[in-house]
């Protein structure tokens, strides 16, 4: 994980960047009062404009629900999805990084990271943010896939990566993605014999 002074101005960046998204000032806006109910409203009509396909209104009541209550780890995750979709990868790593650490078992907000890096060429960072959803959940399946996908781009054949695709062979439902398992075991195998040669 980031240390904690990295992860700190990280977190403030994002914070500052969401407030040059609202007309109010920053002084009018630290002035209200927190409220975790209207928070939770302003967060569900955040995720029905993000279905109803308005990300600037999904992204915009994200913010406001996160004014008002910052622990709302669903909120972070969800406005990293909407960030991402945007092409905006700084920010939603920023907002996937406090998702996961509010809630410090769930993987999902590390895979996300991980799929951001990935998309946006980084995929030394994406495979680091996959192992760190993994070591909360070893077999979810979306991390296991992210870091197939980036073992792959970055031709690793190293023993972590190999036991990552056994395991994904073990428990991949998909048939596309077995075979692209499948196809890496083999890939990877071969490697590690020439290798040694």
């Amino acid at each position: 994980m980031p240390d904690r002074p990295l992860l700190l101005v990280l977190v403030a960046s994002l914070l500052a960047a969401c407030a040059s998204h609202h007309a109010q000032a920053p002084a009018e806006r630290t002035a209200r009062p927190r409220d975790p109910q209207q928070a939770l409203r302003l967060a569900t009509r955040a995720q029905a404009a993000a279905d109803a396909g308005d990300a600037d209104q999904a992204i915009e009541l994200y913010n406001e629900a996160l004014l008002q209550d910052d622990s709302l780890a669903f909120a972070w995750n969800n406005l990293g999805l909407e960030l991402m979709d945007r092409f905006a990868y700084q920010d939603a790593v920023l907002a996937f990084t406090r998702a996961a650490d509010l809630t410090p078992r769930d993987p999902r907000p590390m895979t996300n990271a991980g799929i951001a890096y990935h998309r946006a060429g980084f995929d030394r960072e994406a495979l680091r943010h996959f192992e760190y959803a993994l070591e909360r959940d070893p077999n979810w399946i979306e991390a296991l896939r992210g870091a197939g996908r980036a073992t792959r781009r970055l031709h690793l054949s190293d023993d972590d990566a190999l036991e990552r695709t056994r395991r994904a062979l073990l428990i991949e439902p998909d048939p596309k993605w077995r075979s692209f398992f499948e196809r890496e075991r083999i890939r990877i195998e071969q490697a590690q014999r020439t290798a040694e040669e």
